[in-house]
C-alpha cells in the first residue's frame, strides 16, 4: 500500500470518527439538570480527543509523505541523469 493510500484510508477513519460525535450535537444540553452537564462535558473531552490524535497522526503522516516524496524526486533525477 502507498503512503497516499494509507492517508485517504486513515482520512477515512477520521471522518467517520467525526460524523459520529457530530450526530451526537443535536442533542441539546439542559443547562439546569446536572447529568446532562456531565454527559455534554465528557462528549466535548472526547471529542477533543479524537481531534488531537488525528490531527497528530495526519502531522505524521504529512510529515512520512513529504520524506517519500523526497526520496521519489531524487529516485526521478537519479534515472534522467
Amino acid at each position: 500500500m502507498t503512503p497516499h493510500q494509507m492517508m485517504t484510508m486513515k482520512n477515512q477513519t477520521y471522518a467517520l470518527a467525526l460524523e459520529g460525535s457530530e450526530s451526537d450535537q443535536d442533542d441539546e444540553v439542559n443547562f439546569d439538570d446536572p447529568e446532562s452537564l456531565r454527559k455534554a462535558y465528557h462528549e466535548l473531552l472526547s471529542n477533543s480527543s479524537i481531534l488531537s490524535k488525528a490531527y497528530k497522526n495526519l502531522r505524521r503522516d504529512f510529515r512520512n509523505l513529504s520524506e517519500y516524496h523526497l526520496k521519489l524526486e531524487k529516485t526521478l533525477q537519479d534515472q534522467v541523469d
